[in-house]
């Protein structure tokens, strides 16, 4: 009877537990929640493995062909190791042109790489480059959306090795970001600021890796505005409990552990003397403007992503991995700053292989479209050693005045013209801009002209002339009973003509110097619209060669269709 009494509330709704009320079954009001607020994605950790390095996957060998330009003309890995820059103006074929055709070469030859993304579909070019190419398996995508993170202070400073080269190479990607804003200052306070600023930062870097390695730039930030202001309140009771006296005394063990008192002095007399005697404008003049850039990295996105975990490296690219950071520097100024930062590490990174760099290594290349939002001080230093490293630079942009107007003005042309005499391969597109042609037409030089100049001139004439004339005469004489005389007349007519004329040779030389290309060269180029057939012509330069032309230059072109 009981059996049958609960399956009688079953089929009626009636709960059969004592412990539900009658009222169970009625659902409940919906819960209005407020809307989630975006957050990026957790860490994900991903074990790092040896990697055997597979030779027969990537050609090493210097003289190995990449790039077909002509019947008889190649370019190689040692062409490319050497730097390129490629211009173009807009819509030119720069990218979907010789970039595309040398980006895929890269892919093929199984280079690792970094990519450098200006424009929001650079990404998916370069996923597509790795399909076609069979590299996608190698691809490292850094964007809000992906699991990937690297903090680069830890980087730094976990490293082994001196501790002070440790804290440089961390200085050094913090300035080259701070000459990166392009800050604009007079001639006369530009190298004091400079100066004064990586003292600044060389010496609050200096205290925080003593007193705990794995800081942030939050804590960095902290430790700068807590510095005192004057020498009375560095000595007072309520400075002595900030931020910055913490990190000073945490530091003081550290160095004395170490037996390095002296160095410690040094630090401590800066902070605490130094550093208050700064003149106000000076000090928040410095202080303001560390704290702007320091910002840019400490907030959301970009904290997430820098400042973080790491489940990825520089060095990833040393054994093929291609990085691409896909945060767009047209959309933020902060992506742009990000990106320099992970570049001058990655730079850091190759020039430290240049020890171990032999005829077996496998290239690395460093990819930058639109480079002028990502250029540094940095690159120079870099760029002139890159070839011992076997990184192969592409750096591409419109035209001289893009980095011009991106660099300090007092400096902008002799950076750019310094950065410019490092790539040794030069492409130039389809272009107008004014300067950008004078330098290429002083790259391919002039040469001797020698015109003749032919004169001839041509004279005719006709004369006719005619005449008549006549007389009459008479003569009388007597003499001695005798008389003579005489008389007569005479008459004359005479008629002429005759024709005339002359011819005048002359011709002289004169010899002048011209530039081998002329204007209407480069700005004629086709640039690979449907119209041309997906064919872009380009203009090519290699420091030291000769073309199959017997020229400095090479005319050539590419197809946008590239399979």
């Amino acid at each position: 009877m009981a059996l049958l009494d609960r399956a009688l509330r079953r089929l009626s709704g009636v709960p059969t537990s004592p412990h539900h009320s009658s009222t169970s079954n009625i659902p409940p009001d919906p819960i209005s929640l407020p809307p989630a607020i975006p957050s990026v994605p957790a860490p994900v950790k991903i074990p790092r493995r040896p990697r055997s390095v597979n030779r027969s996957s990537f050609l090493s060998h210097l003289d190995a062909p990449l790039v077909r330009l002509s019947r008889h003309d190649d370019w190689t890995v040692r062409d490319a190791v050497a730097g390129t820059h490629i211009f173009g103006g807009n819509g030119s074929g720069k990218t979907t042109g010789s970039g595309q055709t040398i980006a895929k070469a890269f892919l093929r030859a199984g280079f690792g790489g970094l990519v450098l993304c200006a424009k929001p579909d650079e990404r998916q070019n370069w996923q597509r480059y790795a399909k076609e190419c069979g590299r996608s398996k190698q691809l490292i995508i850094v964007s809000p959306d992906s699991p990937w993170r690297f903090n680069f202070i830890q980087y730094e400073l976990g490293r082994p090795g001196d501790p002070a080269t440790r804290v440089e190479n961390l200085l050094s990607t913090l300035m080259n970001i701070l000459e990166q804003t392009g800050r604009e200052r007079s001639s006369g306070e530009d190298s004091f600021w400079q100066q004064a600023a990586e003292l600044l930062l060389r010496n609050a870097l200096m205290i925080l890796a003593a007193a705990e390695w794995h800081f942030s730039l939050f804590d960095l930030q902290k430790f700068i505005d807590t510095a005192p202001l004057s020498e009375s309140q560095a000595s007072g009771s309520d400075w002595q409990q900030s931020e910055c006296a913490r990190y000073l005394n945490a530091a003081r063990a550290a160095f004395e552990a170490a037996g390095r008192n002296h160095d410690f002095a040094v630090l401590q007399n800066y902070w605490l003397v130094q550093f208050p005697r700064l003149a106000d404008r000076t000090r928040s003049s410095i202080t303001f403007t560390l704290s702007t850039i320091l910002q840019d990295l400490q907030i959301g996105t970009m904290r997430e992503l820098f400042s973080t975990g790491s489940n990825f490296f520089p060095e990833d690219t040393h054994e093929g991995a291609i990085i691409v950071l896909d945060l767009p520097a047209v959309l933020s100024r902060t992506h742009a700053v990000a990106q320099t930062l992970f570049k001058v590490v990655w730079q850091q990174a190759a020039l430290r292989r240049m020890a171990t760099v032999d005829k077996h290594t496998r290239p690395i290349f460093l990819w930058a479209d639109e480079a002028h939002f990502f250029v540094s001080p940095y690159d120079t230093s870099f760029q002139s050693l890159a070839r011992a490293t076997k990184a192969a630079t592409v750096y591409m942009t419109q035209n001289l005045s893009a980095y011009h107007h991106r660099l300090p003005a007092k400096n902008a042309e002799a950076i750019t013209n310094a950065l410019l005499g490092y790539f040794q391969t030069q492409i130039f597109h389809a272009q107008a801009d004014p300067k950008t042609i004078q330098h290429a037409q002083a790259l391919f030089g002039k040469r001797e002209i020698t015109r003749t100049n032919d004169s001839r001139s041509w004279t005719a004439g006709m004369n006719t002339s005619y005449g008549s004339g006549g007389g009459m005469s008479s003569s009388f004489s007597a003499g001695q009973g005798q008389t003579t005389s005489s008389s007569g007349s005479n008459w004359n007519w005479s008629i002429g003509h005759g024709d005339s004329q002359s011819v005048t040779n002359g011709y002289s030389t004169s010899t002048t110097m011209e530039d081998v290309l002329q204007a209407h060269h480069f700005t004629s180029l086709r640039s690979g619209s449907d119209a041309d057939r997906g064919l872009s012509e380009a203009i090519i330069f290699r420091t030291g060669r000769v073309w199959s032309n017997r020229e400095t230059f090479l005319h050539t072109q590419f197809s946008r269709h590239l399979a």
